[in-house]
């Protein structure tokens, strides 16, 4: 793989990607350290009409000697519409898909696209991060150590891999010396976020997560729709963790997207078709304390109380909950399961969160 691809640096293309017989872009952008590769297993999986586009920002995937110059996200998104060029977002329709730091990023490239009067995505996905609105380390779940961008070696990797797991590729020295400084340029990035606006949006907006991510609570999922207009999704993705992972819920659009996969088959502008299997729950999604307070509020009515199902009848969520509470009764299995996997190096952005 090298930057001499049809559209320069800024891209990664997935091995393999179609030439011809493209109906829709999907734009990835990857999270804090990863190399756009993370996101190439997508397309065997993805409808044959989707051309696979990841992001590859500097300092990392084949781009790894490059320094990151942006001081700020909204700097970023200018600096990657800049390098990819409007005439690929003209081409063809094209939707954006931002994994937590990505999230963010790809947000404020939707923003810029608008500031420029350049075509606009069909759709914004956004995973596995909090709202916009909610930037600011105040709001960071990981209120132990809510910034790392800051802290010396020994304490940034106790954090980090606390956090997100221990990773048995980040346990050499000589790879923690390379790799620290692009990851805690990343968290810079990350924690003095200002959104350049907070303007509704006229894109249809859908945010995703896992179930358990700590990373993202459920109710900073569901402020997304502060910002989304008129046209707002919330999905949820449940038993995305196998024995075998070191990591966290927080990595399941690469280490088990299976269900991901499926729904945005489905989910797709202009190319979706219907694909069985797992499409995730729909949100907002009923946390534990609040699951907890349904049973017990449920668990007073003659003869319910063995069925979760059906102690929440009469309810203060009536038969929305009723509902929601029943599709995470149901059991789904994957097709899929990419744990990380040790040597196979900073090239494919497996190193990272």
């Amino acid at each position: 793989m090298n930057h001499n691809g049809r559209y320069g640096p800024w891209l990664a293309e997935a091995p393999g990607a179609l030439t011809s017989g493209v109906a829709l872009r999907l734009f990835c952008v990857p999270p804090v350290g990863m190399g756009g590769a993370a996101f190439h297993p997508w397309v065997k999986h993805l409808p044959r009409s989707v051309e696979l586009l990841s992001v590859e920002l500097p300092g990392r995937g084949f781009r790894l000697s490059e320094a990151m110059t942006a001081k700020s996200l909204p700097q970023l998104a200018r600096d990657v519409l800049d390098g990819i060029g409007r005439e690929t977002f003209v081409d063809l329709p094209f939707v954006l898909f931002g994994h937590s730091f990505g999230a963010w990023l790809a947000y404020e490239m939707l923003q810029e696209l608008l500031r420029r009067a350049w075509p606009r995505p069909l759709k914004l996905y956004v995973s596995a991060n909090r709202a916009v609105s909610l930037s600011g380390s105040e709001h960071d779940p990981d209120q132990v150590q809510p910034e790392l961008a800051q802290l010396g070696a020994d304490r940034f990797w106790q954090h980090f891999e606390r956090r997100y797991g221990i990773n048995p590729d980040l346990q050499h020295s000589y790879v923690r010396d390379h790799v620290r400084g692009i990851l805690q340029n990343d968290f810079t990035l990350l924690e003095n976020y200002i959104p350049s606006t907070l303007e509704q949006l006229p894109v249809p907006l859908c945010a995703l997560c896992a179930k358990g991510d700590a990373r993202c609570r459920p109710e900073q999922l569901t402020a997304w729709n502060q910002v989304a207009g008129d046209s707002f999704q919330e999905r949820w993705f449940q038993d995305v963790m196998k024995p075998e992972f070191w990591a966290t819920e927080h990595r399941y659009v690469f280490d088990n997207p299976s269900s991901l996969l499926c729904f945005l088959s489905n989910d797709l502008p202009l190319v979706c078709e219907e694909v069985p299997g797992d499409t995730g729950l729909p949100g907002p999604l009923v946390t534990e304390p609040e699951l907890q307070e349904l049973r017990c509020s449920g668990a007073s009515g003659a003869g319910r109380r063995g069925s979760t199902v059906d102690s929440l009848q009469g309810s203060r969520c009536g038969e929305w909950c009723q509902a929601r509470c029943f599709d995470r009764l149901v059991s789904t299995g994957n097709f899929l399961a990419h744990p990380p996997k040790a040597g196979q190096g900073l090239l494919f952005g497996n190193l990272v969160p």
